[in-house]
């Protein structure tokens, strides 16, 4: 028995115990860690011991006076929870040995404990009240950690915050719209008094719901924080905002169109390509999220950033599946959850591996590592195969079930984008391959060496489960066939190794065997044939001369540099929503903002202020 007894004291106890975290953390960073894995391991036990206890009656706390958070348990819910604890467990076996040379603070453990705390009092509420408390709650504890980082993630963590406020205060607005409407924020009883609200009132709601959702996973046209958040972040920490928090929009996604029928909600609406408007608005929003995502992370310079816009590509992917609300299209999207946030955290966990050894994430300073760091290398490499959705890794499977339904819909744009981001993801991915792990080792670089075992020990871990689940995608297709049929949608039919589709059928043990008999083949040749002489970064010369240029600026010479500049110049002056957020928006807010403070505090126009107020009340006692 999981001495947190229920998952809702899991959250209570860390919450509680998390300033003896804090103090842990300050005589030894590494074993307060370690207690955070063990408490990940623990919720995660409490979790496996609750699947199908579906729909049991929800715990209900009250806080203070005439406000009480619950908790509940559905296939949905706990799909998202398992999967966040999963990856925070391998985030903090990571930072167990990174921990001991980052110059991180001890109130970054604190923090995480918070955020961990609030992965399942957010995915486990039982009502709308719940979901929005952990929710900020979450949201404040990321802040400081992004904040604490460097003075360069001050002014990220700031974007951070506000786009995340300004979601939390939509989803908030609608907690008072509905309590007004029905007495009641719980999920399930809202769930079955929606339908007769009517059409207006419920498209206010889905918008709102949208619009806190989008922000919070980083898709488009909100996702202009999310780059350089995840860009300037803790290297740890990059690997949960990616692969678990950004999770958190996604589930309010699924909230709005899953558990919220929405086709039901917009039965009597006006219909485009047999979906609902609204729902067809926000699958088109999903896919100019991976179209966006995979052309600005293509011209990346930092891998960080890179996979950055990777996520916002593939937050698309999930925004896009859930909005069409079909059999294939839901599992899907549930599926490309679990292989984003694998594949997110093994890619982040890797150049937080880089830069341990090389103090830095900047392709054109790096170079060669293949053969300095192999699981460093085999990591990054199982998780761009999985999240560029080539078989036999779980990335194809969850892309292969979105084709199902956008091929047999009829929705041609949307086809068209989830097919642009995976050949586009071909291009972004493969750079950091081949400038960071392959080409020419810069001299510097020449003694370093992989990252200890306890750092390892996560990345074979993703690793290992990205390939299980590509083998054997039934295991993670069990929980969301349950989700699937307790939302009344039709369960995607599979076996053991087979999936069955409108298409046609996957049998992905049998595709596992032939690409490893083809990998066996390759690496067979590769071992016999001649190998090619590795020739040094700096070993160039014009007429027997070494050019000065390569003296003083040797990164000019580095592969990375200008690595797609061919397809980069196609798009170069394109607009861009950072800008206009920054500048349009932004500007004019601080230009507002001057006007207001020499309005009221300006010395020279007190008497003024103090005339207007004499003014009202002499009016007032007229009255």
């Amino acid at each position: 028995m999981c001495p947190f007894g229920t998952i809702s004291s899991f959250s209570f106890s860390l919450l509680i115990i998390s300033p003896l975290i804090y103090l842990l953390a300050r005589f030894d960073r590494r074993w307060a860690s370690a207690f955070l894995a063990l408490a990940s391991g623990l919720g995660l036990y409490k979790l496996a011991t609750m699947y199908g206890e579906w729909g049991l009656p929800s715990q209900s706390f009250e806080i203070i006076p005439n406000v009480t958070i619950s908790f509940t348990n559905s296939p949905i819910q706990w799909y998202f929870a398992f999967i966040g604890l999963g990856i925070m467990l391998t985030i903090f076996l990571f930072e167990i040995s990174w921990l001991s040379k980052s110059r991180t603070p001890s109130a970054h453990i604190f923090f995480e404990a918070v955020i961990l705390a609030s992965l399942p009092g957010f995915f486990m509420a039982g009502d709308l009240m719940t979901l929005y408390i952990f929710f900020e709650l979450m949201s404040w504890a990321a802040f400081f950690i992004v904040s604490q980082a460097s003075e360069k993630s001050e002014k990220a963590a700031r974007t951070f915050i506000a786009m995340n406020t300004t979601g939390a205060m939509a989803l908030l607005y609608v907690l008072f719209l509905l309590y007004t409407r029905f007495s009641t924020l719980n999920i399930e009883e809202l769930r079955t008094l929606l339908p007769s609200a009517g059409a207006g009132f419920n498209l206010i709601i889905f918008a709102l719901f949208v619009f806190s959702g989008l922000i919070k996973a980083g898709s488009f046209p909100l996702h202009t924080w999310l780059r350089k958040t995840h860009g300037n972040a803790p290297d740890s920490f990059s690997a949960v905002l990616s692969g678990y928090l950004i999770k958190y929009g996604s589930f309010v996604v699924a909230v709005t169109t899953v558990i919220f029928p929405s086709l039901l909600l917009f039965s009597n609406a006006p219909h485009f390509m047999g979906l609902p408007l609204p729902n067809y608005i926000l699958a088109v929003l999903g896919g100019v999220s991976i179209i966006v995502g995979t052309l600005m992370a293509i011209k990346q310079q930092d891998a960080k950033m890179l996979i950055a816009y990777s996520s916002v590509s593939h937050a698309g992917y999930i925004v896009m599946a859930l909005a069409m609300v079909s059999s294939y299209s839901v599992a899907g999207g549930l599926l490309h959850v679990l292989v984003h946030a694998l594949a997110a955290a093994g890619m982040f966990l890797s150049m937080a591996a880089v830069k341990y050894r090389t103090g830095t994430t900047n392709m054109s300073e790096l170079g060669g590592l293949v053969d300095r760091m192999p699981v460093t290398f085999a990591t990054y490499l199982i998780s761009i195969i999985s999240t560029a959705g080539i078989p036999p890794m779980v990335g194809f499977v969850s892309k292969w079930l979105i084709y199902q339904s956008t091929i047999t819909g009829g929705f041609i744009f949307l086809s068209f984008a989830a097919f642009f981001g995976s050949i586009g993801s071909f291009l972004y991915v493969f750079r950091p391959l081949a400038t960071v792990f392959f080409g020419q080792r810069p001299k510097r670089l020449e003694n370093v060496r992989e990252v200890p075992f306890i750092m390892q020990l996560p990345m074979i871990i993703i690793s290992a489960l990205t390939v299980i689940f590509g083998v054997l995608p039934s295991i993670a297709l069990k929980p969301i066939a349950e989700a699937e049929r307790y939302y009344g949608i039709k369960p995607v039919s599979f076996s053991f190794s087979e999936i069955r589709g409108a298409l046609g059928s996957w049998n992905s043990v049998l595709v596992f065997f032939v690409f490893m008999l083809g990998f066996i083949m390759a690496a067979v040749i590769f071992y016999l044939a001649r190998k090619s002489v590795r020739v040094g970064l700096l070993e160039n010369y014009t007429a027997g001369e070494i050019p000065r240029e390569i003296i003083n600026s040797p990164e000019l010479y580095h592969y990375a540099h200008n690595f797609y500049r061919p397809v980069e110049r196609l798009y170069e002056h394109h607009p861009s929503l950072e800008d206009f957020y920054e500048t349009a928006l932004g500007e004019n807010l601080k230009k507002f903002g001057v006007f207001l403070k020499t309005l009221f505090y300006n010395h020279r126009l007190d008497w003024y202020l103090y005339v207007s107020i004499l003014t009202i009340l002499f009016l007032w006692w007229l009255l």
